[in-house]
């Protein structure tokens, strides 16, 4: 018995086309030009494992013959912002993250962000061998940050997610302050993480993912700014890597989230679909 599969072309629409190619052209420029620190073998590793167990995964269970491009972008990010001085480190990340889509679903959604479950996953499972870049290729340079930060939110705008992005900003912004206030640093030190290549792949990247973030715009605001909150509590609170653990928490909690929103900015909406 032969089993039929769908080639699918990826559409030039298809806000996995924008982001793979925008997170491809910054790490060519981060390692050619900006003097990233990327071990190629790590990278090539983390490539290899999302992107082969994300199109067997789709063929298995989609019966659907496709170029990864979510499994690309989960290797890309992992190979990015993971360090360790151990090879499986990657391999084992990069696998948790894709089987993560595939496993751990809502409504026929995945719950969490593939390049988020695996830092998490690795932080915790592989705790003393992984660790998150620090990410000080730029030197912290305030110039190149607010290129980065008008490119990502142009591209933000067309993928449809800038309101998740402004409303963690805003969020971000406001504890920093609320955190100079509490003694725990001046304003380079709470603000200054902004200018950083971790900070800019976490909020152009990792959050705003169209299938892991709210659908309604005033719901993707709230939640980003949510999320700016929950990470400036936790960072008052000493812990490290804060915001991939608030983001870890938000997916976690996002069909609730979700429900929230409906009953405060479309009450209609949820009253239809009762009924």
């Amino acid at each position: 018995m032969s089993v039929r599969l769908r080639v699918v072309a990826p559409s030039l629409r298809d806000p996995r086309v924008t982001l793979l190619g925008a997170l491809s052209t910054y790490t060519v420029l981060g390692q050619f030009v900006l003097f990233f620190d990327i071990r190629p073998l790590e990278l090539a590793a983390c490539l290899v494992t999302s992107g082969l167990l994300d199109l067997v995964m789709t063929v298995a269970m989609k019966r659907r013959l496709e170029i990864p491009l979510s499994g690309l972008i989960t290797g890309l990010s992992i190979g990015l912002l993971l360090e360790s001085y151990d090879l499986r480190v990657f391999f084992l990340a990069s696998g948790w993250g894709v089987m993560s889509k595939y496993l751990v679903r809502y409504e026929g959604r995945h719950l969490f962000n593939p390049s988020n479950f695996a830092v998490v996953a690795a932080l915790v499972l592989a705790h003393g061998s992984a660790a998150v870049s620090q990410g000080a290729q730029w030197g912290n340079h305030v110039g190149f940050a607010l290129v980065i930060l008008v490119l990502g939110s142009l591209m933000m705008i067309r993928v449809g997610r800038f309101p998740v992005v402004a409303g963690w900003l805003a969020g971000y912004v406001a504890m920093g302050f609320m955190r100079i206030l509490a003694g725990q640093g001046g304003l380079v030190f709470t603000l200054g993480p902004m200018t950083s290549a971790e900070f800019a792949l976490f909020s152009f990247s990792m959050l705003p993912d169209p299938k892991t973030s709210p659908a309604e715009v005033p719901t993707q605001f709230a939640w980003g700014l949510g999320l700016g909150l929950m990470d400036g509590i936790m960072r008052l609170a000493g812990i490290k890597y804060s915001m991939f653990f608030a983001l870890f928490a938000f997916c976690a909690a996002r069909p609730w989230i979700e429900k929230i929103g409906q009953r405060l900015f479309r009450p209609g909406a949820l009253l239809a679909s009762r009924s």
